[in-house]
């Protein structure tokens, strides 16, 4: 294993522009953002072995987004073994805070108490894998995406999620304030619970248009999201949940 700055990486990268890494790394502190940037963990590893967690430097993370700026975390490798992986019982994986994006494609995020938190800002969750290692006594698995309370009910800390797997986390059933309605989920969303992996897996829904005939419709495969015209009955069906409902479409208004 090399260690390396992830700091001095990101500092003399230019803008709009990915970090593709070439070796795991070792990080000694947190590493800030404060620009648009990308970084492709390549099948890598990010992690720390001492702790950084850090209250009156507001050290949190291995990485956090700040000031604006915006950031980019994927995983190219075939194997799909990228991972920001922070020291048991210490940090989280990712925090953003003064306005600053995080957008996750794919990747590893192993976290404590939470993997990706929200103290200002937005964080979209398109993939990866999530998990905490240190859990929170009161709301166990609760808090592994999480928002600071105040500012998510103003609406200044926003978690949006339309893809991913949360090991033990259903992104629908956050932890506290009770009265939110605290869900992460994307409207366009659909999730599955994973009894092997112990993980709630959520995928974007499909929309299909299909056009057929009264004699075929019942040969369709169902899926959600299809939308079906039935041309010769004057009749649309709509699938959701694998439930089929069919109704008579009004006629056209002439003149």
């Amino acid at each position: 294993m090399v260690e390396n700055n992830l700091q001095i990486l990101i500092d003399n990268a230019i803008e709009n522009t990915v970090v593709k890494l070439t070796s795991d790394i070792v990080v000694a502190e947190t590493t800030i953002v404060s620009k648009n940037i990308t970084i492709d963990l390549n099948g890598y590893t990010i992690k720390n072995t001492e702790d950084i967690w850090n209250e009156d430097a507001k050290s949190w993370s291995l990485i956090s987004v700040r000031n604006g700026g915006i950031l980019t975390l994927l995983d190219s490798s075939d194997a799909g073994t990228g991972t920001l992986c922070a020291k048991e019982n210490d940090c989280f994986a990712v925090d953003v805070r003064n306005g600053g994006m995080l957008i996750v494609e794919s990747g590893n995020y192993i976290g404590n108490i939470s993997s990706v938190y929200v103290h200002s800002g937005t964080a979209y969750i398109n993939g990866g894998y999530y998990k905490v290692q240190q859990i929170s006594g009161a709301n166990g698995y609760g808090e592994t995406i999480n928002c600071y309370d105040a500012n998510f009910k103003n609406g200044t800390a926003k978690v949006i999620i339309s893809g991913g797997s949360f090991y033990n986390f259903d992104p629908t059933d956050a932890a506290e304030p009770a009265d939110c309605g605290r869900s992460y989920l994307s409207k366009n969303t659909k999730m599955v619970y994973d009894e092997v992996t112990n993980s709630y897996k959520v995928t974007k829904r499909e929309f299909k248009i299909v056009a057929t005939t009264s004699d075929k419709i019942e040969a369709l495969g169902i899926k959600d999201g299809q939308l079906i015209f039935v041309q010769d009955k004057g009749k649309i069906a709509f699938d959701f949940s694998v439930l089929r409902t069919v109704s008579l479409r009004p006629p056209f208004r002439q003149g």
